[in-house]
């Protein structure tokens, strides 16, 4: 397993999902959707993505050090990955991104620990 942090976007160092995403990820407890493509038949990726989402890749639950090695990888794959413009990120694709993050948590379901509590609450009302 990958013992250090991956390379992450300024504006994600404080999502709380984003954070879900990496420890969910490395705990292999995260589901991942497929790849979406662009009309150009390019695997859209977000920033910050450090995961591979092809199904049958060791590197669903071991994560690559930064999103650029990310596509790098998938090329290995033959899964060619949109052109994201260099520069300042607009606050509208911040935004974007971090729904797409809040998204992914929430389709992936609670982590067993909670699902373990809301029992026991739940148990608890019962009696």
């Amino acid at each position: 397993m990958n013992s250090t942090r991956p390379i992450t976007p300024a504006f994600l160092r404080e999502c709380a999902d984003y954070n879900a995403y990496i420890s969910r990820g490395l705990l292999g407890t995260l589901r991942l959707p497929g790849y979406v493509m662009d009309a150009a038949g390019h695997a859209i990726i977000n920033r910050g993505e450090v995961f591979c989402r092809v199904l049958s890749c060791e590197r669903r639950s071991v994560s690559l050090s930064s999103t650029t090695n990310l596509r790098a990888h998938l090329l290995g794959h033959g899964i060619n990955c949109e052109v994201t413009p260099s520069g300042r990120v607009s606050q509208a694709i911040k935004t974007a991104t971090m729904q797409w993050y809040t998204a992914l948590i929430v389709a992936s379901g609670p982590e067993k620990e909670e699902e373990e509590e809301k029992d026991e609450q739940e148990s608890e009302q019962e009696e």
